[in-house]
């Protein structure tokens, strides 16, 4: 279901993972860990041209909107990365 993927990802967000920094030496960066505070993670959604067989997941608003009544812990908030298309819906 949505609301534990949702669930998941924004806990290991929060969590954070290490990164190899040192496989690009010219960053001059060493290895460490980040991590993605709840109340500075945005997750992106697609709108509804991405029900058109794109290769982005199309979720109906309803269930966006129950998995995110659902979580235990919520992001900042949800976005769209294609603003032009905002309220299109699928064919």
């Amino acid at each position: 279901p949505l609301g534990a993927y949702l669930a998941l990802l924004v806990g290991e967000m929060r969590r954070g993972w290490r990164v190899g920094f040192d496989r690009e030496p010219s960053l001059g960066l060493r290895n460490r860990s980040v991590a993605v505070p709840a109340d500075r993670l945005l997750l992106g959604l697609a709108n509804g041209w991405a029900g058109e067989g794109g290769k982005a997941l199309f979720l109906p608003p309803a269930e966006v909107g129950r998995a995110w009544a659902a979580l235990p812990v919520r992001p900042r908030g949800l976005m769209f990365w294609d603003i032009a298309d905002e309220g299109r819906a699928p064919a």
